[in-house]
Parts: C-alpha cells; sequence; structure tokens
C-alpha cells in the first residue's frame, strides 16, 4: 500500500564571503533548489538526508557582477510501520530567505513543502483473541483496488557540450559568472525492469570579456536515460524528476578561438505507480463464542492517471515600470509559483496561480561603465489541463508545479518574458470500507448441541450467511451445506453472502 504524508521543515546555513571575493553592495538575485541526496528506511523510521542550493548573484563594491553558490543541509525522518517496504520524498521550496548581515556574510534559510511516500505492507493486520485462535475464524472480506508504488534514483550521470565557440578571443580575457541550469522532462514509458525518461538539461553561463557588459550562453543537451526499477513493468504509470547536482563552465583555447563548454550532472527520481488487490477483512467471529468486535473507516485512493505536462506563461514588463530607461540586456532570470490553486474540470482541471518573476538586467551608463539592477515582477496566471481520460465526479488531482526555465526578449517598450512550467498530477478515485479493527470472544465456549435438535429461521432480506452462523455459533459453510445453497451464498462480494430469496434456513 502507499501512504502519503505531508511534512514541513527547514534548512538553514550561514555563509562568509571568501578572502579574495569584494565586499557586497547590492544583492541582485537568489535561487533556492531542493537536491535529495540519499534516503535510509530502518525498522520503524524513514531518514531522508539532502541540500537546499542557493545561488546568490550580487555586484561588489568596486560595481563587478560576482555570483555564489551555497548550501544549508537538511536531514529529516519520519516514524513509519515497521512493516514499511521503501519510502521517497518529494520536496520543494515553498519560501526562502537569502539575508546579507555584513558585508561579507550571509544567512540563509529555506522552508520546505515535503510529501513523504511509504510503501507499507500489503496486509492489514486485524487485533485480537479471535485471530490468534488455533481455529480458523468465520470472516467476511472485501477485495478493494489500492494504489501502490515503488522508487528508485538513477546513479549520476555527467553530460558536456560546447556551448559556443568564440572566434579571436583569447580564454584570458573572459571571465566566467555563474553558471546555472535546470532539467525537463519531456517523456516517460515505463518498460520491464525499469523505467525510460526523455527530457533536456537548459544551461546557462554567464560570461564577460574584459570590461565590456556579460552575456549569456545558452545551452539545450537533450538526454535519454533508462532508470533501472526492480519490479517495475510496462502496465505502471511513471513520473520523474530531473536535478542538476553540479553546473561548472570551462574554457579551452585553440590557435584563434575559446570554446565555452557546460557540463554539468544529472541525477533523475522515479516512482512507478499501479493498482494492486488488497482484501480487507470487514467481520469476524469465532465458532461457539459470542464476540465483540471493534470496527473502524479505512479510506484508499485508485490511482486513475499520473502524467506530466510542460506550458509556457508570457507575461510584460514596461520599460518604465522598472524603473531603468537604459536597459541593455537582461542576464539572468528565474521564477518562483505562488498561491497554487486548481478548479476540476469535465476532461481536465484549471490552474491558477501568480508568477514571481526576478531577473538581473546590465545598464550601460554615459561614461559607458556598467551598472546591475534587480527586476522582479509578480502576474497571476490560468492554465488549463487536460488529461487524458474524462474525469469522474469524484476525482480527486495531485498537483504540482515546477519552475524550469525562462527567456527574456527587449524591446523599446517592454520586456517580455516566457516562463517554462512544468505541472505534475495524479488524478485519484477515493473510496472506503468499514473493516473489522479488533475481535474477541465474550464468556465461555457453548456447549456443543446434539446433532438431533433442528432449528428452523426464517431470514429476513437483509440476513446474510454471515450473520444467522454467528447467531447460532456455528459456520457459514456448515449451514450452505446443510441447505444446499450455492456457492453465491459464500462469496466475498459486494453482496457478502446475502440470503434474500432464501425462504429458510434448516440450523442443525
Amino acid at each position: 500500500m502507499n501512504k502519503i504524508f505531508e511534512k514541513e521543515f527547514e534548512a538553514q546555513a550561514e555563509y562568509v564571503l571568501s578572502d579574495y571575493m569584494g565586499d557586497v553592495k547590492k544583492v541582485l538575485s537568489t535561487k533556492a533548489t531542493v537536491i535529495p541526496t540519499s534516503r535510509f528506511v530502518n525498522a520503524g523510521e524513514a531518514q531522508f538526508v539532502g541540500s537546499v542550493e542557493f545561488d546568490i548573484l550580487y555586484s561588489d563594491v568596486e560595481g563587478k557582477l560576482t555570483s555564489v553558490q551555497t548550501n544549508a543541509d537538511y536531514d529529516f525522518s519520519l516514524p513509519i510501520d515497521e512493516g514499511a517496504k521503501d519510502a521517497f520524498l518529494e520536496s520543494r521550496v515553498s519560501n526562502y530567505s537569502v539575508r546579507l548581515t555584513g558585508p561579507r556574510k550571509f544567512v540563509l534559510r529555506a522552508a520546505l513543502s515535503s510529501e513523504v511516500y511509504v510503501n507499507e505492507s500489503d496486509t492489514i493486520v486485524c487485533l485480537g483473541d479471535v485471530f490468534e485462535d488455533s481455529r480458523e475464524p468465520e470472516t467476511v472480506t472485501k477485495t478493494v483496488k489500492i494504489e501502490n508504488a515503488i522508487y528508485t534514483t538513477s546513479s549520476e550521470r555527467e553530460y558536456a557540450e560546447e556551448g559556443a565557440n568564440l572566434e579571436g578571443v583569447s580564454a584570458d580575457s573572459l571571465d566566467v559568472i555563474a553558471t546555472s541550469g535546470a532539467v525537463r522532462i519531456l517523456e516517460v514509458d515505463s518498460e520491464d525492469g525499469g523505467v525510460r525518461v526523455k527530457g533536456e538539461i537548459i544551461l546557462t553561463s554567464i560570461i564577460r570579456r574584459d570590461e565590456e557588459p556579460p552575456f549569456a550562453i545558452k545551452k539545450i543537451i537533450p538526454f535519454e536515460e533508462l532508470v533501472t526499477l526492480e519490479g517495475a513493468t510496462s502496465d505502471m504509470q511513471s513520473s520523474a524528476r530531473g536535478y542538476l547536482t553540479s553546473a561548472v563552465t570551462s574554457l579551452v583555447e585553440s590557435e584563434d578561438s575559446t570554446a565555452v563548454n557546460l557540463n554539468t550532472i544529472m541525477e533523475l527520481s522515479v516512482i512507478s505507480a499501479y493498482n494492486e488487490e488488497l482484501t480487507v477483512t470487514t467481520d469476524a467471529y469465532l465458532e461457539s463464542y459470542d464476540t465483540v468486535a471493534e470496527y473502524e473507516d479505512f479510506s484508499y485512493s485508485l490511482l486513475l492517471l499520473t502524467e506530466s505536462v510542460n506550458e509556457n506563461i508570457n507575461c510584460e514588463i514596461l520599460r518604465g515600470g522598472t524603473g531603468y530607461e537604459n536597459i541593455r540586456d537582461v542576464l539572468c532570470g528565474s521564477f518562483d509559483v505562488r498561491s497554487l490553486s486548481k478548479e476540476m474540470k469535465d476532461n481536465g482541471f484549471a490552474l491558477s496561480g501568480e508568477i514571481v518573476l526576478n531577473g538581473v538586467a546590465c545598464e550601460i551608463n554615459e561614461d559607458n561603465s556598467v551598472s546591475y539592477m534587480p527586476i522582479k515582477y509578480t502576474t497571476p496566471f490560468d492554465i488549463n489541463v487536460n488529461t487524458k481520460l474524462q474525469m469522474p465526479a469524484d476525482a480527486r488531482v495531485e498537483c504540482k508545479a515546477y519552475p524550469i526555465d525562462v527567456d527574456f526578449v527587449i524591446d523599446a517598450d517592454k520586456i517580455s518574458a516566457k516562463c517554462s512550467l512544468s505541472i505534475s498530477y495524479r488524478v485519484y478515485k477515493d473510496s472506503s470500507v468499514k473493516r473489522i479493527k479488533s475481535c474477541n470472544t465474550e464468556g465461555e465456549e457453548y456447549e456443543k448441541v446434539s446433532s438431533s435438535i433442528i432449528r428452523v429461521y426464517y431470514p429476513k432480506n437483509t440476513d446474510t450467511l454471515f450473520d444467522v452462523a454467528r447467531r447460532y455459533h456455528t459456520t457459514s459453510r456448515k449451514i450452505a451445506a446443510d441447505n444446499c445453497l450455492t456457492e453465491e451464498c459464500l462469496s466475498s462480494s459486494d453482496k457478502e453472502s446475502s440470503l434474500s430469496g432464501v425462504k429458510r434456513i434448516i440450523i442443525k
């Protein structure tokens, strides 16, 4: 069985600039990304270790554009059932802050919203001395279909490609300011023994040549990986997320040019979900004893669909609204998704919220010097997501939206931004059944009655074979055999051995 727990926790750290770096004059841009590292599932506990990677871009007291990367580690544990097979953590940064407490010191804090997926035992234990007796108790069961899942993380894979070849430029004249990236998942296909993931790695490098304004080089690297997953089959529904654990730019000089090479290391996290049958005991008793039982509602979810889609959101910022008239370029940008809400529709759902867009622009001054300034803009968005199925009236959608990439275009009047958003969702149908939690005997065992004593019972339309057997301290199969009842009366279907239509029963 797959159970999901929602958890909130924090990661925080301090960072002091190295001695060779200039003091901070203005923080221009910040970004925080969750990087899961490992998970450990022991008896009664699941532990998750990872970090929040912070990218900080600032201008120093001399006006130089500088970037730093640092991280705040997290170590999170959750008590789980001792019969749990595995657990998996999906986290996103719901809020973060980068606070400058001096000219060289940052205090970093990130709040993480997380879901813990726990793969528990495939059986539900019923308590009480009825189930501990050496004799097999009489039970009523119901078979339901419930979501289950298996999880894995791929091994690290390195990618490297040339982003640009700068003719007539020496490596000594170039300075790499920052390198950042993201992973866009395009296709996820389940196979026997694994999951095939296709996507793109988007890498951006900001480079400065001598005293000229910086410029950005962007490279999109396609990939296709088969992630081995024990127990995976082709009929499972799978989803994946990609994480860049490293992104760097290297400069390779030749006789008449310099190649700008972009290098990164990626990991993939994969969840493969499926529906399996689970037998739930709804009632029980022990022959020859009166019994008392405790019941509870057992809730479960049937997975209907797992899917990911990529959407673009366009927004515009008027030049006059930025407060800067001579913006030459927007070097880099990022965005966060806030106030996410959804509305169910017949063929999918509508997703709405706000995008908080951040960018770093450069401006050419009258003396040809370069100044840097932050751009921040908030805009609402509405997206209609059409699913591959007609949505049932009682369907439930679990949805997450992950920022991937942003592109800027500048014209005479405005700055346009195209934000790439990855939307991952699961469609469920929720149900519940009343199950027996515990069942215990009361009093002494009844003496066996003489086989010559015969009782006649006239069942009501609402009676079941199980009800009558418990009332007379015998078994369902004995009553059925003595009265030549059909196998249908002994079934564990939704009818629960209904006696509707049976006029009388002989009990020996």
